[in-house]
């Protein structure tokens, strides 16, 4: 038997394997036992565009301050221009004869700039790969699944000056006004001592107290219930899973969570698919007003 005839023979009996292989999963999946790999026909997808996902991913926590953009702009000029000495000083003999002219400025800019969108391909793909072999959801995007992030974060932001609002009246002894059923019904909250300190809900917004809290230092708990009722009531809930969106304990995905710093700051921490990496994160502290 030739060598060409017994690489033939070695290729035939691989393809009969794979096809073969293939015929039995299929049974399986046509029986119910297995479930359809359809993320195998996604990874290579998501690989290609991973570097397009973590830009958008990154986007929101960018900020770009002048000093920091002239400084970027100067190190990349500087990267630049010891670039293109060191390739003129080395010889390409791959890509030029003895005749050739010296390397150009130009295409050193153009090499740079191929590294730099190479490396943030690379990082972006990276990234993807992570969040598959971590995620245990189908790999199915949408518009609506891509929107849901963005809805649990717009959520946390916004309620960032909301909760100014209530841990600054808690720390001064104020009442505050939240919803106290979802009809947008309306309840006056007072501290347990505020006839002692006379910031009654009747003095400050001319109606009777629905309810009292605890006196700041104690009372942190029931500012954080009372936030978390208001929100409810209001009709903030999950993107993910229809629940409450704000929480005082972190459970599950696409939740708002509130977490005590210390007696004068709240954390608020938000999270999508991913239950162990937050999407925004940020710290309220009592105003110094």
């Amino acid at each position: 038997m030739s060598v060409g005839s017994r690489k033939q023979r070695i290729w035939s009996i691989i393809a009969t394997i794979f096809a073969g292989a293939i015929f039995f999963y299929y049974g399986l999946y046509a029986m119910g036992a297995v479930i359809f790999p359809s993320f195998l026909f996604q990874i290579p997808y998501f690989v290609a565009t991973g570097w397009i996902y973590y830009v958008f991913h990154i986007a929101d926590d960018i900020s770009i301050e002048s000093t920091e953009l002239v400084m970027g702009l100067l190190l990349l000029v500087l990267l630049i221009a010891g670039l293109h000495i060191f390739l003129k000083r080395i010889e390409f003999r791959r890509f030029r004869d003895k005749t050739s002219v010296i390397w150009s400025l130009q295409g050193t800019v153009v090499l740079a700039i191929f590294v730099f969108v190479a490396d943030i391909s690379t990082t972006g793909a990276i990234n993807r790969l992570v969040w598959i072999t971590k995620t245990q959801k189908p790999l199915k995007e949408t518009g609506r699944d891509k929107a849901k992030p963005m809805a649990v974060r717009v959520g946390a932001k916004s309620a960032v000056d909301d909760l100014q609002y209530y841990l600054d009246s808690y720390v001064a002894g104020k009442p505050y006004i939240i919803l106290t059923d979802s009809t947008g019904k309306e309840g006056c909250i007072e501290a347990a001592n505020a006839a002692n300190t006379g910031n009654t809900c009747q003095t400050v917004y001319n109606q009777p107290a629905s309810s009292t809290y605890t006196p700041f230092h104690d009372g942190m708990d029931e500012v954080f219930s009372d936030f978390i009722n208001h929100h409810t009531n209001k009709g903030n809930k999950s993107p993910y899973t229809g629940l409450p969106l704000f929480v005082a304990a972190h459970t599950t995905e696409g939740e708002v969570v509130l977490t005590p710093v210390d007696e004068r700051s709240v954390g608020i921490t938000a999270y999508a698919l991913d239950v162990a990496s937050p999407i925004f994160s940020s710290v309220v502290t009592v105003s110094s007003k």
